[in-house]
């Protein structure tokens, strides 16, 4: 399981010493247990946030095919491990296959969570992010819009998320390089 040796920063010994011990869990307790789940999730973040995307995304599809099997397609588990591979793919560079899973997301936390809830209207953002970073900004700014009128309608005007989302929707405006009256 292990696919490297530290090479003596705190990250990198804290994702060997990971490794090891997801190693021994699918040993003693078995792949699909609760606990094993667990620490393959955790050792993904923890690749993902040290940029070693290739092993960060292998450890997402893995948890998300093993909780699909599991939990099925819409429970929030699953749901969440999705929108995290996607963010490793975003963080990767590989747009095209981050809209494809963020596109999943948000349909499936539309269809069990509701248009409004915090997670979908999360999802909706990262698509738009997506859109935007791949270029595509007519499709940005149309979710950017949406996400703002929902959180403008659910959280107020001046909570944060509502404030993220309009400085989101102006940067868009700007690589776009229109005004949001075109």
């Amino acid at each position: 399981m292990t696919d490297s040796q530290p090479n003596g920063s705190p990250q990198e010994e804290a994702i060997f010493s990971l490794e090891e011990e997801l190693e021994r869990r699918e040993g003693d307790l078995g792949h699909d247990h609760p606990e094993t789940l667990r620490r393959h999730r955790e050792l993904a973040r923890l690749c993902r946030a040290a940029g070693r995307y290739p092993q960060a995304i292998r450890l997402y599809q893995e948890a998300l095919e093993t909780l699909e099997r599991l939990l099925g397609l819409g429970h929030p588990d699953t749901l969440r491990i999705r929108s995290s591979l996607a963010n490793v793919y975003y963080a990767a560079g590989c747009y095209s296959s981050a809209i494809r899973l963020f596109r999943e997301a948000l349909k499936s936390r539309e269809r069990v969570l509701g248009p409004d809830h915090p997670d979908t209207l999360r999802s909706r953002g990262s698509l738009a992010n997506s859109y935007r970073a791949a270029g595509r900004y007519e499709e940005a700014i149309c979710l950017y819009r949406e996400v703002l009128a929902a959180r403008e309608r659910v959280l107020g005007h001046q909570h944060p998320s509502t404030r993220t989302s309009r400085k989101n929707l102006e940067a868009a405006y700007r690589v776009a390089d229109r005004s949001p009256t075109r």
